[in-house]
C-alpha cells in the first residue's frame, strides 16, 4: 500500500472518521502479512515503522493506557456493531506492538513449524437432547418427525436451533411437567426456542434444564455454564432462571448469565427489562447496564455498571478480553476449541486485552496473541503449552 494512502487512512482511523470501508483497507493490510511476520518487520521502512507506533499510540491514549507494549489492546465502542472496529483495533495494535518490538537482539522468533504441529478448528453448533423418558437425541443429526414431549413438538428450524411448540397454541395441561435437557460440549453452542415463546443461546459446556411446556403461574429452568436469554413476556408466569444457587427473577427481558462452576462466580448481566437476582437472603434488583456478581454459594450480592457488549461478546461470535490473566483467558479458549492447556514457569501473571472472533481457527487466535511477542503457544493435537 503507497505510503501516502496508509498514512491517510491511519490518520482518519484515529480521529475517528474512517468509513467502515477505509477501516477494512487499514485492517486489510495486517491480514496480508505472511506467516514469517518477523522477517517482514525487519524490513519495514522506518516511516511504516513509525506509523505503526503512532497509531499504537493513539490507541493507548484513547483508552487511556500507560505506553508499555506489553498486551494487545482493543479500543471501547458503545455502538451496537463495536466489535467491528475492535476487531482491526486489535490487530493494529498488536502490530504496532510487534514493530515496538521487533529488534529483540539475540532472541529468534520460534518456529511455526515446530510450535503449530496442527491447528484445531473452531466451535460450532453441536448439542445433545436428554428428553423426560432418558431418551438421548443428538442435535446435530436430523430431528425425528412428530417427536412429542407433552403438548410441545419438537423441531428444528435451522441446524442451530431447536423449537419447542405448543400443539395448535393449546394451553398446557396442568399435570406433571415433562422435563428436558440440552447439553452443549466443549467446542459447541446451541440455540432453544421455549414452548413460551423465549429464546436461549447455549454457550460452549453449558446445559439448560426445562420444561416441554409451563405450567401452573410460574416458568422455571436451571442453567449450568453461560446462557443468554430473551425471555417473552406473560405478565401473569415468572420467568426464573436457577444457576449455581441463584435465581434470577423477570417478567420479560433479554440478560446473560454465567455459571461455570470452574470460575466461582455467577454472572448476570442485564440488556434490557429489569431483573430480580436472589442469593441466599440477600436480593437485588437490576436496571439494564447493571451486573450482579456473586460468589458460587455465597451470600453477597455485588452489583457494578456492566460493559453488556462485553458480556455477550460470545454470543456475536467474538472472545473479548479487558486485561485478563492469561489463564482466565485461555479456559474460555479452552471451551470453544475444546482443548486442554499446560502452563509453563513464568507466564501465569501475564496479562492481555483484545477482541478476536471466535470463527477463526486455534493457530489464527493463538497467532495474534503472539503478535505481543511476550508469549508463544504449542499446539500438539488437543493439547496448547503456553510459552513465555
Amino acid at each position: 500500500m503507497q505510503q501516502e494512502r496508509l498514512q491517510m487512512l491511519a490518520d482518519k482511523f484515529l480521529e475517528g472518521s474512517a468509513t467502515e470501508a477505509e477501516k477494512e483497507e487499514l485492517h486489510a493490510w495486517y491480514d496480508a502479512w505472511t506467516d514469517d511476520e518477523q522477517t517482514v518487520l525487519t524490513t519495514l521502512p522506518d516511516s511504516e515503522a513509525a506509523l505503526k507506533d503512532r497509531i499504537l499510540l493513539g490507541i493507548q491514549q484513547q483508552m487511556q493506557l500507560p505506553a508499555a507494549p506489553a498486551r494487545v489492546v482493543a479500543m471501547k465502542s458503545t455502538r451496537r456493531k463495536w466489535w467491528a472496529t475492535a476487531a482491526a483495533v486489535v490487530l493494529l495494535a498488536g502490530m504496532a506492538i510487534m514493530v515496538l518490538q521487533r529488534a529483540k537482539p539475540g532472541v529468534p522468533p520460534p518456529s511455526v513449524a515446530d510450535h503449530y504441529k496442527n491447528d484445531v478448528a473452531p466451535g460450532k453448533p453441536t448439542a445433545t437432547l436428554q428428553l423426560a423418558d432418558g431418551r438421548i437425541v443428538n442435535l446435530t443429526d436430523a430431528l425425528q418427525q412428530g417427536l412429542q414431549q407433552g403438548e410441545a413438538s419438537l423441531r428444528k428450524s435451522n441446524d442451530s436451533t431447536l423449537v419447542y411448540d405448543l400443539e395448535n397454541g393449546a394451553q398446557p395441561a396442568t399435570r406433571e411437567m415433562a422435563f428436558n435437557t440440552i447439553t452443549t460440549p466443549n467446542g459447541g453452542e446451541f440455540n432453544l426456542v421455549l414452548a413460551d415463546g423465549s429464546k436461549v443461546w447455549l454457550n460452549a459446556a453449558s446445559s439448560l434444564r426445562f420444561p416441554a411446556s409451563f405450567t401452573g403461574d410460574t416458568r422455571t429452568v436451571e442453567l449450568t455454564g453461560e446462557a443468554y436469554f430473551e425471555v417473552a413476556k406473560d405478565a401473569a408466569k415468572l420467568f426464573t432462571v436457577a444457576a449455581g444457587g441463584t435465581r434470577t427473577q423477570v417478567l420479560g427481558t433479554h440478560f446473560n448469565i454465567k455459571a461455570y462452576g470452574d470460575e466461582g462466580e455467577v454472572v448476570t448481566t442485564l440488556l434490557e427489562g429489569s431483573v430480580k437476582v436472589a442469593a441466599g437472603n440477600e436480593q437485588r434488583i437490576l436496571v439494564p447496564g447493571q451486573q450482579a456478581q456473586i460468589v458460587a454459594d455465597g451470600q453477597k450480592i455485588h452489583v457494578s455498571t456492566a460493559d453488556v457488549d462485553d458480556a455477550v461478546a460470545w454470543k456475536n461470535g467474538y472472545f473479548t478480553f479487558r486485561n485478563e490473566n492469561i489463564k482466565t483467558m485461555m479456559q474460555r479458549i479452552a471451551r470453544w476449541y475444546d482443548i486442554t492447556v499446560v502452563y509453563t514457569p513464568g507466564v501465569e501473571s501475564m496479562a492481555f486485552g483484545g477482541t478476536f472472533s471466535r470463527a477463526k481457527t486455534l493457530q489464527q487466535l493463538l497467532k495474534n496473541l503472539e503478535i505481543t511477542n511476550t508469549i508463544h503457544f504449542k499446539i500438539e493435537g488437543k493439547q496448547v503449552t503456553v510459552l513465555p
